[in-house]
């Protein structure tokens, strides 16, 4: 259908019509999202930062980061250059996600992008055992990361379909894909250390006085 990556990752996410959008909101300084004010640091970057990248998820891609030190992030990969940025003058360093390039909030929000698409390509290849095929739809998205291949072709079924969650936390970072991943593949309790019942949200309370006869979701 004439969908492709863009060559160019950072470009990509504030060009909402670019060959990778298939279904994007357009905003503009007028019409605005409020994802940009929130992710990035206070001051310069424009934000207020009440979401930032934890020192764990940015060592996923410069596995030598010291938290607060902007010298020891270190990374080739791309995607990592652009969604991670440091501002201050003086250590520690505020540390923010800087997928939108404002906190203006002009910047076109993908919903769905080609790239996931490949991803969830190359997921249900591997769940099927097609790992020769999964690395196909695998390599573009490393390749313009700068990465060399994954070759979960050359791997047990079981890492294959985690190297390829691996890839769809580092490619589709900040853009709220990480919580139902995690959901929907039953690592949330793991991964996050939460009870059981937190997977699912509390039914409202107005929901509940005009249907009796539904049940509150267990724990709350």
């Amino acid at each position: 259908m004439g969908y492709a990556l863009d060559s160019d990752y950072g470009a990509m996410l504030n060009d909402g019509y670019s060959s990778e959008a298939i279904f994007v909101l357009d905003f503009t300084a007028v019409d605005f999202q409020l994802l940009g004010y929130y992710y990035r640091a206070k001051g310069a970057a424009g934000g207020r930062r009440e979401i930032g990248p934890t020192t764990s998820f940015i060592q996923q891609y410069s596995p030598g980061y010291v938290a607060g030190n902007p010298a020891t992030f270190v990374t080739t990969d791309a995607r990592g250059q652009h969604d991670i940025k440091f501002q201050g003058t003086t250590l520690p360093y505020t540390v923010y996600g800087a997928k939108w390039e404002t906190g203006i909030g002009g910047e076109d929000y993908h919903v769905i992008r080609f790239a996931e698409v490949l991803l969830n390509e190359a997921e249900a290849e591997a769940q099927q055992g097609k790992l020769v095929e999964a690395e196909a739809s695998l390599l573009p998205i490393r390749a313009r990361a700068g990465l060399a291949a994954a070759r979960v072709d050359t791997m047990t079924q079981a890492n294959a379909i985690a190297t390829i969650l691996q890839e769809r936390r580092l490619e589709l970072a900040f853009e709220g894909h990480r919580w139902p991943d995690l959901v929907r593949t039953g690592r949330a309790v793991g991964v996050l250390g939460i009870p059981a019942f937190q997977q699912l949200y509390p039914i409202p309370l107005q929901e509940l006085d005009v249907a009796p006869g539904m049940i509150q979701n267990t724990g709350y």
